[in-house]
């Protein structure tokens, strides 16, 4: 009945207990099945490989562009002549008998090349396209697996050279990014560049001017400042006429291979071209071009006369040199526990060539003990000359500045600063001359050379023509049994130091600048201000002062004389400018030292703070015009 109907039958469930005693079956555990050994990757695809791959996919999209822009330029010419060589008969022939079926029908196929020339140039251009965009997602895709950027340029010139390359790359690309983005070309640059130096002569920053802080020289200079000059020009070498020290003028040379002839050393050669006597000089080592990264030629030598031995640099005079100038990002460094910045190339090579170089002067020095004992006597103690011009001139500066902060233990124990001003002091007198030498104490921290500074300025000024003068520097010894005195002469010297370390070194270095010379004033900030000049005198702009006159009416008015018009632009537009931050200077004591003769004068940091541009800035960097400067200064 229930079926009938269609009802379900109800069912009840129950649980079916265990048997008792019975165990209760554990889970069996499951086992992982085995690992199975991945292989290592090839060797193909490390980073370094994968890097040579995307930079000979670079080199390759570089090529495509310039590949597909010969084509262009190859297809265009030769469309061009036959458009010519048909356009050119229906001209004539329309000349000659007016618009004909003849002529309409060179004009048809002259549009029928003209259309060829747009397809063909077209076509060209979209399989540019579609190569150099494949050939960015290659790359991409390398990056993205980790490919490491520059391997073919490390492979080619090595790790060093590639990274200061890439360095270099990107300063540029930093500093040329503001002119891009605002199209400025290279003719707009160069007249804004000339008006700016107009601004700035109107100024009157080329003329020396008589200031608190512009002390004549001319008693100051040091002994011999000629003599380690020429040392300075000896290292181009005699085969470089010295640097062309005494100009396009062979008897330098003649003295040098004269020298060669008769047997000397190439470094004998090279100090017989740049006019010094050999016969009381001793070469330890020579130099001439290691064209490595970070070391420039150097010369090292004993000259018994002078009682010195003498470290001289070369300038820039190869590729590498050029790098290591142009690597000129400040970097930090402590100088008698006071932390600044310093020029990252140039410090570089000072403190990978210290070593080595420490160990040449121990040895000069004990030469000196042995064949010049008169150092025994106060009125002669040795001497540490360091020199250089451009390059050398920043190497040897810090140099001097690392060996004072920390002398070289091999030079034995630091005399006592009391002895070494007597010595100093009797040396002076010795010599019969007013000028004592310019030098450095060891081992004493830039805070106390500031105060003896602070304290050597406070002291009684003599008066010559009724000019202020300041008396001349005592000369601390530095290590040595009997005493050695240490000195650096910077000709031309870059831009090294910040401006506080920069004025610690006073001491025991001095730079000589000539005229409007661009080196002592170059450094990346004050390209940068050059650069934010440019732009604010060629690009109209919010930051641009009201009424500043356009470049070319600035030329004009140096033209007309309106000196004071001048003035007043360079006043207005200066402080808008001279913004860039780690500013450089050179090291010690600045010298300027006029371009057409004349006394010398000590100035300070703002004769060097701005690139002056002038027809003269790359001409007054030479070391000819240096040496006539000086030859000048010392008249004086």
């Amino acid at each position: 009945a229930q079926v009938s109907s269609g009802v379900r039958p109800q069912h009840s469930y129950r649980t079916i207990p265990s048997p008792p005693n019975e165990a209760v079956m554990s889970p069996i555990p499951s086992t992982p099945p085995p690992a199975v050994p991945t292989a290592p990757p090839p060797t193909w695809l490390s980073s370094s490989n994968l890097g040579i791959l995307s930079d000979t996919v670079s080199v390759a999209d570089k090529g495509v562009a310039f590949g597909f822009g010969i084509a262009r330029a190859a297809t265009g010419l030769g469309f061009g002549i036959a458009s010519t060589c048909i356009s050119a008969p229906a001209t004539l022939v329309e000349t000659a008998a007016g618009p004909n079926i003849f002529s309409s029908a060179l004009r048809g196929v002259g549009g029928i090349v003209n259309f060829a020339h747009g397809v063909t140039t077209a076509s060209q251009n979209t399989a540019e396209y579609i190569t150099s965009t494949s050939l960015k997602f290659t790359r991409s895709g390398l990056a993205q697996a980790g490919a490491q950027e520059g391997q073919l340029m490390r492979i080619a010139v090595g790790s060093e050279t590639a990274e200061t390359l890439a360095a270099i790359d990107g300063l540029a690309r930093q500093l040329a990014a503001p002119a891009l983005e605002q199209g400025l070309g290279m003719g707009e640059f160069i007249t804004s560049a000339n008006a700016w130096g107009a601004l700035q002569r109107g100024a009157g920053l080329d003329e020396v001017r008589i200031h608190p802080t512009s002390i004549p020289v001319a008693k100051v200079l040091p002994a011999q400042c000629e003599r380690w000059l020429r040392y300075a020009a000896a290292t181009f070498g005699h085969t470089w006429l010295a640097g062309l020290l005494e100009g396009a003028n062979i008897d330098g040379y003649r003295r040098g291979a004269e020298k060669r002839r008769a047997g000397a050393s190439p470094g004998e050669a090279a100090l017989a071209c740049a006019g010094l006597d050999v016969d009381n000089v001793d070469v330890l080592t020579f130099k001439e071009s290691t064209q490595e990264m970070f070391v420039p030629g150097y010369m090292v030598a004993v000259d018994h006369a002078e009682n010195a031995v003498v470290v001289a640099f070369r300038g820039t005079s190869s590729i590498a040199d050029a790098l290591c100038d142009l690597s000129c990002l400040p970097e930090p460094v402590v100088l008698g526990g006071v932390e600044g910045m310093a020029h990252g190339g140039m410090l570089r090579a000072a403190q990978g060539l210290s070593g080595p170089l420490s160990q040449l002067v121990a040895r000069g020095l004990q030469i000196l003990d042995a064949k010049s004992p008169r150092h025994l006597e106060q009125a002669h103690p040795r001497r540490v000359v360091i020199t250089g011009h451009s390059l050398g001139a920043g190497v040897a500066s810090l140099l001097t500045a690392l060996w004072c902060d920390s002398p070289p233990a091999i030079w034995g124990q630091q005399a006592s600063p009391s002895n070494s001003q007597a010595a100093s002091a009797a040396a002076a007198a010795t010599a019969g001359t007013d000028a004592a030498t310019a030098a450095g104490a060891a081992g004493a921290s830039a805070a106390a050379a500031a105060a003896a500074a602070v304290a050597d300025s406070a002291a009684p000024m003599d008066v010559v023509d009724d000019v202020p003068t300041v008396p001349p520097l005592e000369a601390p010894q530095v290590p040595g049994t009997a005493g050695v005195s240490i000195e650096c002469l910077a000709f031309a010297c870059p831009q090294v130091l910040d401006a506080r370390l920069a004025e610690a070194q006073s001491e025991h270095t001095m730079s000589f600048i000539v005229g409007d010379d661009m080196v002592p004033r170059l450094s990346y900030a004050t390209v940068q201000d050059l650069r934010n000049a440019v732009l604010l005198l060629s690009r109209p702009g919010a930051t641009r002062p009201q009424g500043l006159p356009t470049p070319a009416e600035i030329l004009q008015l140096e033209t007309a004389g309106e000196i004071e018009a001048l003035g007043r632009a360079y006043a207005a537009l200066k402080p808008l400018v001279a913004t860039s931050p780690g500013r450089l200077f050179p090291s010690g004591r600045l010298v300027q030292l006029p371009p057409n003769g004349g006394a010398a004068w000590e100035v300070d940091h703002s004769a060097v703070d701005e690139l002056r541009i002038s027809s003269d800035m790359g001409a007054a960097h030479l070391p000819r015009r240096c040496l006539l400067a000086v030859q000048e200064a010392c008249k004086h």
